[in-house]
């Protein structure tokens, strides 16, 4: 998606991994890398979301409803 979306002109790739790098800098100074709560997928969700509503293409109260809905639904089954 994060290539598509780059490839697209929605933003440049270069933003994008500068905002990985970010992320995952920001786990670390908060955690050690040995916490068994590192995944970084969810870093790279993180990066992700943060150029996406920094390009504009979705707004952040769009993301929150979203994930808002989508726990309700997975919280249901």
């Amino acid at each position: 998606m994060a290539i598509a979306l780059s490839k697209k002109g929605h933003f440049e790739w270069e933003e994008f991994r500068q905002e990985l790098i970010t992320a995952i800098a920001a786990w670390e100074e908060a955690l050690s890398k040995d916490d068994s709560g590192w995944d970084y997928y969810q870093r790279w969700f993180l990066a992700l979301e943060k150029v996406v509503v920094d390009s504009q293409l979705v707004s952040r109260e769009e993301v929150e409803g979203r994930t808002t809905m989508l726990l309700k639904h997975l919280n249901a089954d």
